[in-house]
């Protein structure tokens, strides 16, 4: 005669220890993705605030520039005039030859959040319309096509760097707006300059001021 064999299962502990060792492997195993998730988007989030504000600064260079380049048909020196919340040029829009556009830099509130915001009017032919609907933006009294530039803005001050005949200083803009360049030098020899230092208060992850300072020579 053969014996039987008798085959045994788990018991009821031995499940119960499984269990208990998955849930705490699932538990570890969690904890690392989570950990891993954490520092991606604690990666990720200053690099997109950093490529934001080189594309702000960039933008806000690229209209400058544009004002310069307005500036050469229409005055004897750019249309840019601005305060310590707010600033205000007149442009050549790249997509419309002799055309004339107004622009407008302030801090705002959007969606919740504070943020710098660029208002620009539509592309006129005649500067003096352009003009005109540039007051009326400045003013709020007009509608405009907005962008959001930088979130997270919640404070903007500007200065102006003045030289004339070699001498100038730095002067922190009040609340009203004032014209960025002086008066024209009288020698040819030493033509009047300007700069303006624009600095931003940016929320996390800047927690700070950041500052940049544009040269803007007056030689139309």
């Amino acid at each position: 005669m053969h014996a039987t064999k008798i085959e045994r299962g788990f018991t009821l502990i031995e499940l119960l220890i499984a269990l208990a060792l998955f849930s705490i492997m699932s538990l570890l195993a969690w904890r690392g993705l989570d950990t891993v998730l954490q520092s991606r988007a604690a990666v990720e989030a200053p690099g997109r605030a950093a490529l934001e504000l080189a594309a702000a600064w960039t933008q806000l260079e690229a209209d400058l520039h544009a004002a310069r380049t307005a500036a050469q048909s229409v005055q004897p020196a750019p249309h840019i005039t601005a305060s310590a919340q707010q600033l205000t040029l007149l442009r050549a829009p790249a997509h419309c030859a002799g055309c004339w556009e107004g622009v407008v830099y302030d801090i705002t509130q959007r969606d919740g959040d504070t943020v710098l915001q660029r208002r620009a009017t539509a592309a006129y032919s005649d500067a003096e319309a352009a003009r005109t609907a540039l007051s009326q933006l400045t003013a709020n009294t007009r509608p405009a096509t907005e962008h959001v530039l930088l979130r997270g803005a919640t404070k903007m001050r500007i200065g102006a760097w003045r030289e004339l005949s070699g001498a100038g200083a730095w002067q922190a803009l009040g609340a009203t707006g004032e014209n960025v360049f002086p008066a024209t030098s009288a020698s040819t020899q030493s033509p009047a300059k300007a700069a303006l230092k624009i600095e931003w208060q940016l929320a996390a992850p800047w927690d700070g001021w950041v500052s940049k300072i544009v040269l803007l020579e007056n030689r139309w």
